[in-house]
This record gives C-alpha cells, structure tokens and sequence, in this order.
C-alpha cells in the first residue's frame, strides 16, 4: 500500500515494540506504534506496516498528544490519549482529515 511507505521508523526495541512517524505540513505529528505493548494486531514487530491488522496511533503536536475529537477527524474513540486498534483503512481516513487541517486550526486542538 503506497500510502504508509510515507512513514519512517522513528524508534524501534525489537523484537518488542517498533514506532513509525510522519510529520504534517501543518505541525501536527502522526506515530504509529506496533508490538507487545501496543494497541494493535497482530501484536508482535513485523517488518512493514501494510502486515497488521490494525495499529495504535497518536496525534502530536509540539510533543504533546492532541485530542483529535474536535479536529473532525473520523474515529471511534481515544483511550489514554492513543486511537488504538485502528485499521488500515481507518488510519488513512483520520490521516487525511488532519492534513486537511490549517496551521490555526492545529493551534486551537486541545491537548491531553
């Protein structure tokens, strides 16, 4: 899926845990975490992204998680300030309705 080859490892503790990153014209932050610990499935590092089921993502900006419930955004809910177990289809939704946002816009999101 050409769509998540945007998005690099940002950090990584294999076989464990593995973080892909993105950053929006716009200044929000997009991180996408997979692994043991993350709200995603299959819930091991696998080597690309297009191989889970769903991710766990979170919303950033300035290094703060964003509450993405006003930003319009489509999603199912947020859990401690992650949107867990989204699939694929879901996350491009929710990426593309961020990109579409201004710089004022993203200024005005509330964080966590």
């Amino acid at each position: 899926m050409s769509f998540l080859n945007n998005f690099e490892i940002k950090s990584e503790t294999f076989p464990i845990h593995r973080n892909w990153g993105f950053h929006l014209d716009n200044g929000l932050g997009i991180s996408i975490a997979v692994g043991q610990m993350a709200y995603c499935s299959p819930k091991r590092v696998l080597s690309s992204l297009d191989q889970y089921e769903s991710v766990e993502v979170a919303v950033l900006r300035n290094g703060e998680y964003i509450d993405v419930s006003k930003s319009g955004a489509p999603y199912r809910h947020q859990y401690d300030s992650v949107l867990p177990y989204l699939d694929i289809k879901e996350f491009e939704d929710i990426f593309n309705a961020l990109s579409t946002l201004t710089s004022e816009q993203v200024q005005e999101l509330k964080a966590f």
